[in-house]
């Protein structure tokens, strides 16, 4: 389903135009993360989109892993370097690494296009 609009109706509520058809109701929730300003442009001066990196791969297993680098641990493991810039966590046979956005210019601030 793809929405086209979301415009008021008579009855006060809002109307979601859809290529499926027209959803009436009372709310509309805008999901659209760091887009949000540029399909919804009243919403613009609300949202302050931040750049951020996740990358998540998959650990050896305890006995292959090197020395070096961390291996798969059955308990949830998460912790952080420059509170909200870098971060990891480990969980089972995964590890997420994210933020980074200080290396990017002026932090990220208000970068909403992902190709920069």
């Amino acid at each position: 389903v793809v929405v086209e609009a979301v415009v008021e109706n008579k009855e006060g509520g809002l109307n979601v135009q859809t290529n499926r058809g027209i959803v009436r109701c009372d709310k509309v929730v805008y999901a659209t993360n760091a887009w949000t300003g540029a399909l919804v442009p009243s919403l613009r001066q609300h949202i302050l989109p931040v750049t951020n990196h996740v990358v998540s791969v998959s650990l050896p297993t305890p006995s292959s892993a090197p020395p070096s680098l961390p291996s798969s641990t059955p308990a949830p493991y998460a912790a952080g370097l420059h509170p909200g810039y870098i971060y990891w966590q480990i969980s089972g046979p995964k590890m997420i690494v994210g933020g980074f956005r200080n290396s990017s210019p002026g932090k990220g601030i208000g970068v909403s296009d992902d190709a920069r």
